[in-house]
């Protein structure tokens, strides 16, 4: 947003997801100034991508009214840990002829994520219960 004629052609889409990690809250505030429709975002992989994402950022008090989507469930567990389960949600992970399902005997997914809910009911992610990340098929550390 520091380049002009980028800004511009950022005001001509009709809508920027930003999600994997913590977003800075400058980029918020700069975003919400420059009126850009932004949303933030929070999903995985094994659930189709999108779990919950915000309204669109017209202060920045709007960051945190986080929505869960359509189709998705969202249970918070006592230590913190988000699980996600829904009709979006994978049949598990294929290793070899077999197909893992890490599932609960409810069948929930344990993210890995940490999170709360707000005074409001909205879902407030606050980070990860271990550095782990999956890139590429491989587990980082």
């Amino acid at each position: 947003m520091q380049n002009p004629q980028a800004a511009r052609s950022l005001k001509l889409l009709k809508a920027i997801l930003l999600g994997a990690s913590a977003i800075p809250p400058e980029l918020i505030d700069q975003s919400v100034e420059a009126r850009l429709p932004l949303y933030i975002s929070y999903g995985l992989t094994e659930m189709a991508s999108q779990v919950a994402t915000s309204v669109c950022l017209r202060t920045p008090q709007d960051r945190t009214k986080i929505n869960i989507l359509k189709y998705r469930q969202v249970m918070i567990k006592d230590d913190g840990e988000i699980l996600v389960k829904g009709e979006v949600l994978f049949k598990g992970y294929v290793s070899g002829d077999l197909l893992m399902r890490p599932l609960d005997k409810d069948g929930w997914f344990p993210t890995g994520d940490l999170g709360e809910w707000d005074n409001d009911g909205h879902l407030r992610v606050i980070g990860r219960k271990d550095n782990m990340f999956v890139s590429g098929g491989e587990n980082i550390h």
